[in-house]
């Protein structure tokens, strides 16, 4: 599964990182920060998704590599 991330800049300075993919949308107060809240929030939604069954597996991977393995963030 591939991610992506979205990045735009509010007028106040704040940075929205969105993942379209995932109907994820966050802020951050600069670009690392929203880039960083991104990814973790993919990360989570993604194992979560898959240990409810929602996302398919297919093929095992030990929980550690899943998030690297899942997310092509950039």
């Amino acid at each position: 599964m591939k991610l992506t991330i979205e990045l735009d800049r509010e007028v106040d300075g704040r940075w929205i990182a969105e993942v379209p993919e995932l109907n994820g949308l966050l802020y951050g107060n600069s670009k690392q920060d929203a880039i960083q809240r991104a990814q973790s929030v993919a990360q989570e939604t993604v194992l979560d998704r898959i240990a409810y069954g929602e996302l398919p597996l297919g093929r095992r991977m030990p929980h550690s590599s899943l998030p690297h393995d899942l997310l092509a963030l950039g």
